[in-house]
């Protein structure tokens, strides 16, 4: 499974934050600046899904990414 980092580049007042998403993975998962994403936190992981599109890309394969988080 691949690891990607990203940078937080502001927390919203309602607790939101800001990151920028990097390049490669918003290639291999078909993202584009301005797509809406929903995220959840589950078991230790942040499960990341681009809302703005079908549940499924043009690979068949679901927009929900799992990403480990820091304890």
């Amino acid at each position: 499974m691949k690891t990607y980092t990203s940078k937080v580049l502001e927390i919203c007042d309602n607790g939101d934050a800001i990151v920028e998403l990097p390049d490669e993975l918003m290639e291999e998962m078909g993202w584009k600046v301005g797509d809406n994403l929903k995220y959840e936190e589950k078991d230790g992981k942040v499960l990341i899904k681009n809302i703005s599109i079908n549940d499924t890309d043009k690979h068949g394969q679901s927009g929900t990414n799992t990403v480990p988080t820091k304890d």
